[in-house]
């Protein structure tokens, strides 16, 4: 996959949405070496199904701004609330 330089970031996203669909965490990202993506990679929590289920289960989602903000902040947005004990 040798995506256009600024589509690094839909890169990684669609590695974060790939992980979401698995179960896991969505988060995803590139290596990048010489403008080219030579690694790709996406969730892999192994504990994160006994974190979810804690009540001690605070974590609020915090998204700098920059590429796909908005994207990424849905994203991690709906994966903790689906998880949150009701």
């Amino acid at each position: 996959m040798n995506p256009d330089r600024t589509d690094f970031m839909g890169a990684a996203l669609a590695e974060a949405e790939a992980a979401a669909v698995r179960g896991e965490v969505p988060i995803g990202a590139v290596l990048v070496s010489a403008g080219e993506i030579v690694d790709e990679k996406g969730g892999a929590v192994v504990s994160g199904v006994r974190f979810f289920a804690s009540p001690t289960c605070h974590h609020a989602p915090e998204v700098y701004s920059g590429f796909g903000e908005v994207r990424a902040s849905e994203m991690l947005k709906r994966f903790f609330r689906e998880r949150r004990p009701a």
